[in-house]
């Protein structure tokens, strides 16, 4: 699985790619090594992650854009505490487009997210920028985000 996802993060049309699975900690270790590989490789110039969860509150209320924000802010070394979140969202996408080739990693995704809203170009905006979704189940993945390649953990435990 791990070659697999590192071969597909390597396509050039191919911008997110899901890892799904009960185990958190399976799903865990293997971002670790897709990391260790990318870096490596030389894959990436940038590899920055995220948290999306909160535990012990729905979905729908425990999105905390700002965090998210924060989270990849910091990795990048931008200094967002007294922005709005517009302002946050708009030095975040110009700061992740001037890397040429960078990934993304979006931890415990539990439901639809507006990468916009958080400041993450893709597609288009940025041919450089790939996008990995972590979930505990594919149908957040494919009926949700609409991501076309999903890696089942739940196969390979």
């Amino acid at each position: 699985i791990l070659h697999e996802m590192i071969t597909t993060l390597a396509q050039p049309d191919i911008i997110m790619i899901g890892l799904y699975g009960s185990s958190y900690k399976s799903k865990d270790n293997v971002v670790k090594k897709i990391i260790r590989r990318v870096e490596r490789d030389g894959q990436f110039d940038v590899i920055i992650k995220a948290s999306l969860g909160k535990k012990n509150i729905w979905w729908s209320k425990s999105l905390d854009v700002k965090n998210i924000q924060e989270e990849l802010g910091n990795q990048l070394g931008l200094q967002l505490q007294k922005k709005t979140l517009e302002e946050r969202a708009s030095c975040l996408y110009e700061k992740i487009k001037m890397k040429q080739k960078i990934l993304i990693i979006l931890d415990d995704l539990q439901g639809e997210i507006n990468l916009t809203k958080i400041g993450i170009p893709f597609g288009n905006d940025h041919r450089g920028c790939r996008i990995l979704f972590v979930a505990n189940n594919k149908n957040v993945l494919s009926n949700k985000m609409k991501i076309p390649i999903a890696f089942s953990m739940d196969n390979y435990s």
